[in-house]
């Protein structure tokens, strides 16, 4: 999930840069792109969004060097079976989760 679409659906802006220690304006920056997400900022981010935005999606032109071990687990993901269910009940997990 972008960050813009974790923070537009659980409204999270203010707690985040709370939780980071930054403002809310930088996070509002990196949310639309207009800064990159710093490195360090990646792996809080995606821990304190249990995994909702990963740090593929916070780095997706990079992610690859900076993480070179995720491209390990992204391949034994790619041999799951893939089926229209299986997303179905991802998202279902996702809107639900408080």
């Amino acid at each position: 999930m972008k960050l813009v679409a974790y923070l537009n659906f659980r409204g999270a802006q203010a707690q985040l840069a709370k939780d980071l220690g930054v403002s809310p304006v930088l996070i509002h920056q990196w949310a639309m792109e207009k800064r990159p997400v710093p490195i360090v900022r990646c792996l809080q981010i995606e821990q304190m969004t249990s995994g909702y935005v990963s740090r593929q999606e916070l780095r997706p032109h990079d992610w690859q060097r900076i993480w070179p071990e995720l491209l390990e687990s992204q391949s034994s993901l790619a041999h799951l079976p893939s089926s229209s269910s299986t997303a179905s009940t991802v998202i279902t997990h996702h809107a639900i989760k408080p």
